[in-house]
């Protein structure tokens, strides 16, 4: 509750300077400036089908995730803190992603020694009535349950990363806010370094 009064007593702030600073009209590269150095967000949601065990039916979930940008460029969520100033929440969101690629990264790596398993299982080929029938039965059953038990508890670590990883560390409001304080100072900083119409360093020429 008071995270969020926080947030948005610091939108409100920002919004009031920005209405004061968009009186001033700024040169044409200025402008140019400031949209390559600016920080914005965009919402990305995706919708994941999957089916549930339990009922047998096709459902959905939606995942919310915010793309931070500077300028026309994609930048990472820690990265996007570390522009905007905020180290300590730029080192939790590379905490966060770190977190979540370990999770998916052992899934995967179980997941697979399980397969692999499995599969031996069936390359043994058993002779009914032979002196090796009951070792190798043994050997077989515990290659394929044993295999299907490592799966089933890789698959927990594997979810969980793919859920995390689906979701982004920070709520897009505090994203939004960032990049609004950040953005004033940019703007203001661009208006007092008072740019000259020749400018051509901006235009890359």
């Amino acid at each position: 509750m008071k995270k969020g009064f926080i947030i948005a007593l610091l939108c409100s702030i920002c919004s009031y300077a920005f209405a004061d600073t968009n009186s001033l009209e700024l040169t044409e590269f200025q402008e140019v400036e400031y949209n390559r150095l600016k920080l914005s967000v965009e919402t990305m949601i995706t919708d994941f089908g999957y089916v549930d065990l339990n009922s047998g039916l096709m459902l959905s979930e939606t995942y919310t995730k915010w793309q931070g940008y500077i300028g026309f460029e994609k930048v990472d969520e820690a990265s996007f803190f570390a522009i905007a100033g905020y180290d300590k929440e730029a080192e939790k969101a590379t905490d966060f992603i770190n977190q979540n690629r370990t999770l998916t990264t052992i899934g995967v790596i179980g997941m697979t020694i399980g397969m692999v398993m499995m599969l031996g299982s069936m390359t043994i080929d058993l002779d009914y009535g032979s002196p090796e029938y009951e070792q190798e039965s043994k050997r077989q059953d515990l290659l394929l349950y044993g295999g299907a038990g490592v799966g089933m508890i890789a698959a927990i670590p594997f979810s969980i990363g793919v859920d995390k990883s689906m979701r982004s560390w920070s709520p897009i409001t505090l994203a939004n806010s960032v990049a609004d304080e950040y953005n004033y100072k940019l703007l203001i900083d661009i208006l007092k370094r008072n740019k000259s119409p020749q400018g051509d360093d901006l235009l890359g020429i």
